[in-house]
């Protein structure tokens, strides 16, 4: 697979450059764009990604699949187990709250957000993450008491470059069968990792119940307070 990368020292958000210069991107090639810093993070819905300079990954995947793909749902998921596999390399052993939250000791190390773009004939896929490196305890209690970092979970400050590169590395070869198989082939990597969540918000709110399974196509499965089976891709 061909890739491109894009780097830039401080940027308001690498998903909204991304969507912003869309129509610039080779659609042949998986381009990369990263940043020291951001200044206008995102998370999901309203939320903000706190992004520091000089400590953490900020990076976004940006590739083009045909309007008719049938895992587009599973790009994040496709992401976050990236980012699990990474830990691993580094030996540190990670649990994936669906269906975008990577964390470690039940704390969140890494968030991914995925955007999709119209180009005509077809999608401009913008799956960005933020990987929490080098944060001290102090500083991640600032963000929230549920984060933590690679630096709090292992003891080592870690260079990030290598980190982006190794990422880089498991996520393209990810994502070069994906285009091929979608994501069944990753599919019971991601059931064994995926904590059994209880509450997640959907587009601001919050639901509540048990969990039931997580379907072939990477949905989940909740039992509600009535009883009733709810699914959300």
């Amino acid at each position: 697979m061909n890739k491109s990368q894009l780097h830039f020292p401080k940027i308001g958000s690498t998903n909204t450059y991304a969507k912003e210069h869309a129509q610039d991107f080779d659609r042949d090639t998986l381009t990369i764009i990263s940043a020291g810093e951001q200044t206008e993070g995102r998370g999901r819905g309203t939320h903000t990604w706190t992004s520091p300079p000089g400590v953490n990954l900020y990076l976004s995947f940006c590739s083009f699949v045909s309007k008719d793909f049938h895992s587009l749902h599973n790009c994040a998921q496709l992401l976050a187990l990236s980012c699990s596999d990474l830990l691993r390399q580094l030996g540190l052993s990670s649990a994936l709250k669906w269906p975008n939250d990577v964390l470690i000791q039940q704390k969140k190390v890494a968030g991914i957000l995925c955007d999709l773009v119209d180009c005509g004939d077809q999608t401009l896929v913008v799956n960005g993450m933020g990987l929490n490196v080098n944060l001290s305890e102090e500083e991640c209690s600032q963000i929230s008491e549920n984060a933590t970092s690679l630096f709090v979970e292992s003891g080592q400050k870690l260079e990030r470059e290598d980190l982006k590169e190794r990422l880089i590395n498991i996520y393209s070869n990810h994502w070069s069968q994906f285009q091929k198989e979608g994501f069944s082939p990753f599919l019971e990597t991601y059931r064994n990792r995926l904590m059994k969540v209880h509450a997640f918000h959907v587009e601001g709110q919050l639901v509540e119940g048990e969990f039931h399974s997580l379907g072939d196509d990477g949905s989940l499965n909740i039992v509600l307070a009535d009883g009733q089976i709810a699914n959300f891709v």
